[in-house]
């Protein structure tokens, strides 16, 4: 249930942050630098996803075309395959119905009249 709503905002969090490193100016230069700096501070693998994010030990042009690769191929290609399998999951299962709509058909169940199910049978 926690993968269903963390990985949507991690994509959003992914498109926002690389979106607006693209138009490479001052700002987003150190946008880039704050966000690759705090990439390298997540234990153990840390530093390999900061060198990844920039393309080497500095921000540079490299870090630029990695960052137009997650924003245009590789982040949308992820949202396509977990849309089909979210689609696919929902067609194989059906749509669950909401918990109060289920408890209010067992309640109108029980409460019905005598004469309204006896009624029905014969």
């Amino acid at each position: 249930m926690l993968g269903g709503r963390v990985a949507p905002f991690a994509h959003h969090l992914g498109m926002g942050f690389t979106g607006y490193t693209l138009t490479y100016t001052h700002q987003a230069y150190w946008a880039a630098t704050v966000g690759t700096e705090l990439a390298q501070s997540v234990p153990l693998i840390g530093g390999l996803i900061a060198n990844f994010l920039r393309g080497g030990p500095t921000i540079g042009p490299g870090t630029l075309t990695r960052l137009f690769a997650l924003h245009t191929v590789i982040l949308p290609t992820f949202m396509a395959i977990f849309i089909f399998i979210h689609v696919f999951i929902m067609r194989l299962h059906g749509v669950a119905e909401h918990a109060a709509a289920i408890v209010e058909e067992m309640v109108r169940g029980v409460s019905r009249p005598e004469s309204e199910t006896s009624g029905k049978e014969g």
